[in-house]
């Protein structure tokens, strides 16, 4: 007798098998399916937690779809065995690591393991295994990262932050100590202002016997001095004089100085450390009534004789008597009262026959000093010794000056109405005066009358050109008649004169002087008369310098559309006898290969998206599309290839951006296009809904082609 398989538990009696009875009931389960015959039914055994594996594969729990043996096996509070292999947890050495926790071995037991060593993946910790790190002292529990920086004698770094002690701004304020702050840092503190801190320093100390913190050289251990503050160097209350401690090396000599000078008087003297008012420390004064004589003066020149020096001679017979107040005196051998710059003489005292005058010139002649008078004359003398003469010196005397007039155009004739006084004649200057024009050298009384077009008066009359009858008539002009006053003169029509006639001109270039715009001064044009309007003797086409932007354009109609190529094109007056006979003026065709594509026709679809009327948009994308070429497409909701025949639009192309796809009218048959199961290509089911699945009309048990697998049992047949 076959072996038949367990009745299935109901719903609400899951099947839980321990280790032990999945190992008694696998065989038996086995034996019991290898008796079964075969059957079209399936005969794999339930799975009841629908997570792939049954009892039989395996599953040693199936009522929890998390469990079997194509699980990974993860930590969790309860041990579970999530890959069925009889191992839970650390137990199983395929537990997934990322399930996991590093622990750390804690070796003081305040909860953080030491920094600096890897730790030890784990579900379930022993008890001396802990969870944080970075304990930079694990023999001590009272240092790990958790614990309060307190200041200490050994500058412990108790909470691992790297800095121990006031280098720690996280450090207990209530353990540090309150110094005296050393600003000076003199080894002495201010008795008024403290700070906190862990530990003493160069800027604080345990001292407040300072009574100037600012100074170094103040404090309880300094000696006191002498100064001229009255500071009390060593803060016993008490300075200078006053106090009994004073340095009696540090007393001063004084000497009254009257003057005010600097330098006492040696006969006044008394020793202190502060001075009688207006004494000073020197002693060297020679004269204390004068605060311009001392030993700190150099000797000057002055006429009392005075030693300012001190030093027991005065001016010449002082050999340090400073040279700069020294006066120089000039020999004056005329006896004029102004001396000889070349012979001088430097002392405090004037010599003899030596005055302090140095500006005289000549000092052999006593009629030239520098209060002579200048004036113009051909030796050319300095008379009042100012260092020019003649017309370089603005004092000569101008009533003997002569008049000269400019010869800008150096033709010997002077301008009448620019002229110079002056002692000589300068430079570009002549004593005439008959010049009618200075700029020109061809223009003074002596030239000839000639024709010029700046109507210059050539000969200096008044009269100019034709007005004056003495011009030279071989300088007469020709003049040709210029009818269209355009400039240019017609040279069958002339005259001779200096000066053109009205209605004429120098030029005889004119080809049409009835015409202002035909002349050789303008550019070629196509016009209808071929008119040579530059007067080259060619005209329009014939005339390579023709503007071309006058050109007509002819373009090429390869498809003899009556449209022409805009970029196929010869531009010419007139059309060229040597263009082909598909040339015309039109030059719109965007397509000059296809007649049926011109400006003229009909935008229409096509698979192509060919622009036919050349607007620059095509099928859809043209408003002026033939509708009529239009197709249909259905809407294809469900996206199973087959349209709602109840939702469609008429496009040249298949919509898009609309978030539907679509189908052409061949599929346009779907009887549920919310459903991508139910179409035409599908095959009827058995469903507890009756769905019509392949859109036939028929459904389930109606239909004849229903597919006869999916029809339900309970249990296969044994």
């Amino acid at each position: 007798m076959a072996l038949q398989p367990p009745a299935r538990p109901p719903r609400s009696q899951p099947l839980a098998l321990s280790p032990v009875g999945r190992r008694l009931l696998l065989p038996l389960l086995a034996l019991a399916l290898a008796a079964c015959p075969p059957s079209t039914k399936d005969t794999s055994f339930p799975d009841l937690d629908d997570d792939g594996w049954t009892i039989l594969d395996g599953d040693c729990d199936d009522n929890d779809a998390g469990i079997n043996p194509g699980m990974d096996e993860v930590c969790d509070e309860d041990d579970t065995d999530e890959n069925c292999d009889d191992l839970a947890d650390d137990s199983d050495p395929n537990v997934l690591e990322s399930s996991q926790v590093l622990y750390y071995t804690d070796a003081d037991g305040d909860g953080y393991g030491p920094e600096g060593v890897d730790g030890t993946l784990l579900c379930d910790p022993d008890a001396d295994l802990v969870e944080l790190t970075d304990d930079c002292d694990d023999d001590d529990p009272g240092v790990n990262p958790g614990a309060q920086e307190i200041c200490d004698d050994d500058d412990n770094d108790e909470d691992c932050s790297g800095a121990a002690d006031d280098d720690d701004s996280g450090v207990d304020s209530s353990t540090e100590t309150t110094w005296n702050v050393d600003s000076d840092r003199d080894g002495y503190g201010d008795p008024e202002t403290t700070t906190q801190a862990c530990d003493a320093s160069d800027s604080r100390v345990d001292d407040d016997s300072d009574c100037d913190d600012g100074d170094a050289a103040v404090n309880p251990g300094a000696t006191e001095i002498c100064d001229e503050t009255d500071t009390d160097e060593d803060c016993n209350g008490l300075a200078d004089e006053a106090d009994p401690g004073l340095d009696p090396d540090s007393l001063v000599d004084w000497y009254v100085d009257s003057d005010g000078d600097g330098y006492g008087d040696p006969d006044q003297g008394s020793t202190s450390c502060d001075g009688p008012s207006g004494a000073v420390t020197d002693g060297t004064d020679c004269d204390d009534g004068d605060a311009d004589v001392n030993p700190g003066m150099t000797e000057l020149c002055d006429e009392d004789d005075v030693d300012e020096d001190c030093s027991g001679a005065a001016d010449d017979a002082d050999t340090g008597v400073d040279s700069g107040t020294f006066s120089t005196w000039y020999a004056d051998s005329d006896g004029d009262g102004f001396g000889d710059a070349a012979d001088s003489q430097d002392s405090c005292d004037q010599p003899s026959g030596y005055v302090d005058d140095d500006t005289d010139c000549d000092d052999s002649d006593a009629g030239v000093s520098p209060e002579g008078q200048e004036v113009c004359d051909e030796d050319g003398t300095d008379e009042d010794c100012d260092g020019m003469v003649d017309d370089d010196d603005s004092d000569v005397d101008a009533s003997t000056f002569t008049t000269w007039y400019a010869d800008l155009d150096a033709d010997g004739y002077g301008d009448p109405d620019n002229s110079h006084d002056s002692c000589e004649m300068p430079s570009g200057y002549v004593i005439d005066n008959t010049d009618c024009d200075d700029t020109l050298t061809e223009v003074s009384p002596a030239e000839q009358e000639v024709c010029d077009e700046d109507r210059h008066d050539e000969d200096c009359d008044g009269l100019v050109n034709g007005e004056d009858d003495s011009v030279d008539t071989s300088t007469y002009h020709t003049f040709y008649l210029d009818t269209d006053g355009d400039g240019y003169g017609d040279a069958s029509s002339s005259t001779a004169a200096c000066d053109p006639p009205s209605g004429y001109s120098l030029d005889d270039t004119d080809c049409d002087d009835t015409r202002d715009d035909v002349n050789p001064g303008l550019v070629e044009v196509c016009d209808e008369d071929s008119t040579d309007e530059d007067c080259n003797g060619l005209a329009d086409d014939d005339d390579p310098g023709v503007d071309a932007s006058t050109f007509i354009s002819y373009h090429a109609d390869a498809d003899a559309d009556g449209y022409g190529d805009p970029d196929t094109s010869v531009g010419s007056c007139v059309a060229p006898s040597s263009l082909p006979d598909d040339y015309i003026e039109d030059g719109s065709d965007c397509d000059d290969t296809d007649a049926s594509v011109n400006p003229g026709a009909d935008e229409v679809c096509d698979e192509l998206d060919t622009d036919e009327d050349c607007d620059g948009a095509a099928d859809d994308d043209d408003s002026t599309v033939d509708s009529s070429t239009f197709s249909t497409f259905y809407v294809d909701a469900d996206v199973d290839g087959y349209g709602d025949p109840d939702n469609s639009t008429d496009t040249c192309d298949t919509p898009e951006g609309t978030g539907h796809d679509y189908t052409d009218s061949s599929l346009a048959d779907d009887c549920d296009d919310t459903r991508s199961d139910v179409n035409p290509g599908m095959t009827e089911l058995c469903d507890a809904d009756d769905t019509d699945e392949d859109c036939d009309g028929l459904a389930d048990d109606d239909e004849r082609a229903v597919d006869g697998g999916t029809d339900t049992s309970d249990y296969p047949p044994s």
